[in-house]
């Protein structure tokens, strides 16, 4: 099975998504089962989709993860993707980092499925 072109995005959005639930900021969604996080993070990937900017992952990766942890240290409020934007540092001027797109092994999978389950888990038991 081959990464999909929107595999690195959405899970970089869901890695946000969890930080910013993380800090219980005012006005954050309700997120109290796995459907309602799911749904947080398909709406967040498609404003991002739709926003004029071809995602490239060797451009784009890094500098979302930053313009996470930037949003996450400057709001207090639940913010919104355009906010995202305004956080995002410029795209490099050189060439984008080479992705190296791999299968997962199979104790990749089960810790991924794992740390997601934990995620609703902690999500559960937190009530935001």
């Amino acid at each position: 099975m081959t990464q999909q072109p929107t595999d690195w995005l959405s899970m970089r959005i869901g890695q946000g998504i969890a930080l910013l639930l993380s800090l219980r900021l005012q006005g954050a969604p309700f997120a109290g089962n796995a459907s309602d996080i799911e749904a947080l993070c398909t709406g967040w990937l498609i404003a991002l989709q739709t926003h004029p900017t071809a995602w490239d992952q060797g451009f784009d990766e890094a500098r979302l993860e930053i313009g996470f942890q930037r949003l996450a240290n400057s709001v207090t409020r639940w913010p919104s993707p355009a906010q995202l934007f305004e956080h995002l540092p410029p795209r490099a001027a050189q060439q984008p980092t080479p992705s190296i797109t791999r299968q997962r092994t199979p104790e990749e999978q089960a810790l991924a499925k794992q740390t997601l389950e934990n995620l609703k888990q902690l999500i559960k038991k937190v009530k935001i």
